[in-house]
């Protein structure tokens, strides 16, 4: 858990904000905290550097699916490697996971 004083919008009214948008900022409101949180455009104008990789979970859609797919979800578009999670999902190299993905043995999707 952490903290960061992060720049929304600078030296402007309140009256010229979304009424809704406000209230949610003085609530805290977690999904407008994501929103702005995770917004890749808006970390960049502020060069705020992501050190770590997002948390995952991992479900198991069963064995009666048509292929093997792993689904990401990244609602903010967040610049991901996605064959280093699944080299850490399923503990093999990153060559591994880049060489089952190049050959189509597993697929990404990425949902949003």
């Amino acid at each position: 858990k952490h903290t960061y004083k992060l720049p929304i919008y600078s030296r402007i009214s309140k009256k010229r904000l979304n009424k809704a948008e406000y209230e949610a900022f003085l609530r805290n409101d977690r999904e407008i905290v994501y929103q702005y949180g995770l917004d890749r455009v808006l970390l960049q104008k502020n060069n705020v550097e992501i050190l770590e990789e997002p948390a995952y979970v991992l479900r198991n859609g069963g064995e009666d699916t048509e292929r093997d797919v792993i689904r990401f979800r990244n609602p903010y578009h967040l610049r991901i490697r996605y064959d280093r999670l699944i080299a850490e999902c399923l503990k093999i190299s990153r060559s591994e996971a880049k060489r089952v993905l190049e050959n189509g043995v597993l697929s990404v999707e990425v949902v949003p």
